[in-house]
């Protein structure tokens, strides 16, 4: 079962086959539950067993250009981006941002002291965050590629590894 609420409120109802998201919205599973949602370019997402996300942005500009941002809290989600028109698409964990901007396949898991961002198909675009030593943030830019996975660590901001492989 996936529950959907407003972020403003810590309760949380039953979803419905079929129910319009809209921004500002969280979308939790429970253990051995599993959602997806469809997108109106096509793009799905897919959550597996405790999973929580947030729809921070779901929002259409005058030049039709769809904008969606999407924040990952915890658990395992898979990404199929279509790719199509100007469309933009962002996903948001753990003080990382990425742009999607060509159809892209990816598996997202996170948990609170680690995520990895795998990439089946295409590229993403990774903007981390660090704490420089003057204690000013700071940011980078990480290409994960087509077969590639990247390790954050949660715990040391700013941390991660590039492999070249994915996990089953």
């Amino acid at each position: 079962h996936s529950f959907p609420t407003r972020r403003s409120s810590d309760l949380y109802e039953k979803a419905l086959l079929n129910l319009p998201i809209m921004q500002g919205t969280n979308l939790r599973t429970n253990d051995d539950a599993r959602a997806e949602v469809e997108f109106e370019d096509g793009t799905t997402m897919r959550l597996g067993s405790d999973t929580t996300v947030h729809f921070d942005e779901l929002s259409l500009a005058d030049s039709g250009v769809k904008n969606s941002v999407i924040t990952v809290e915890a658990g395992v989600v898979y990404f199929d981006y279509t790719g199509k028109s100007d469309n933009t698409f962002s996903l948001n964990f753990a003080r990382q941002t990425t742009k999607l901007t060509e159809r892209t396949h990816l598996r997202l898991e996170m948990d609170a002291k680690e995520a990895a961002l795998a990439v089946f198909s295409g590229q993403v675009h990774v903007q981390t965050y660090a704490l420089a030593q003057d204690a000013k943030m700071t940011f980078g830019d990480i290409f994960v590629k087509k077969n590639q996975t990247a390790d954050f660590d949660l715990q040391k901001l700013g941390e991660y590894q590039l492999v070249k492989n994915i996990a089953s």
